[in-house]
């Protein structure tokens, strides 16, 4: 191939149009990348996903119809060759984990600088896992996944400090609105 670097295609899935063209235009611009379709919602990613096979769809986690992790389910489960790069807005450490469960290359906040999203991508395409900015093989990756299990579940079985997700008076509403009781 004329020693050129094999380009890189993409599919950017967002459903708010400013925030998918911003991601796409930034991700054209870059050496070696081609954005070659763009989706605004689950279920049009996934059949541009399975008719395209681009080799990384970055993906919005919140969308209408299936969701990012859904899709990118869906697309480990098809065995399809697309890594998926997924974005979201809210960063909390359940999401993360059902991301990388999920089958997801790559997690990243929408707030990412284009250099290190271009990076994430570039990893992917490497057959790496990016996961906030740090980069994994598979083995590294199911190690840190275990270790995340495991704090996770330290946090919910300590000894003497059992798990109360509710206040006492939430689990005393709860508790009225379980007998069928009325608001007042």
């Amino acid at each position: 191939m004329d020693g050129q670097m094999e380009e890189i295609t993409l599919v950017v899935v967002d459903d708010h149009p400013l925030f998918r063209q911003g991601v796409a235009d930034t991700l054209a611009l870059e050496p070696g990348f081609r954005v070659i379709a763009q989706a605004s919602d689950g279920d049009e990613a996934l059949v541009l996903i399975r008719a395209l096979r681009p080799q990384v769809a970055v993906v919005d986690i919140n969308l209408p119809g299936m969701n990012g992790q859904q899709i990118t389910h869906q697309v480990v489960q098809d065995k399809l060759p697309t890594r998926i790069v997924l974005l979201t807005a809210y960063n909390d450490r359940e999401q993360v984990l059902h991301a990388a469960w999920a089958g997801a290359a790559a997690y990243c906040s929408k707030d990412v600088d284009p250099d290190s999203l271009i990076r994430a991508i570039r990893e992917v395409v490497q057959g790496k896992f990016v996961i906030e900015d740090q980069v994994f093989t598979q083995r590294e990756l199911e190690r840190w996944l275990e270790r995340e299990m495991e704090k996770a579940r330290h946090l919910y079985s300590e000894p003497g400090s059992p798990f109360h997700p509710l206040s006492d008076r939430e689990m005393e509403v709860l508790s009225c609105v379980v007998r069928g009781m009325s608001n007042k």
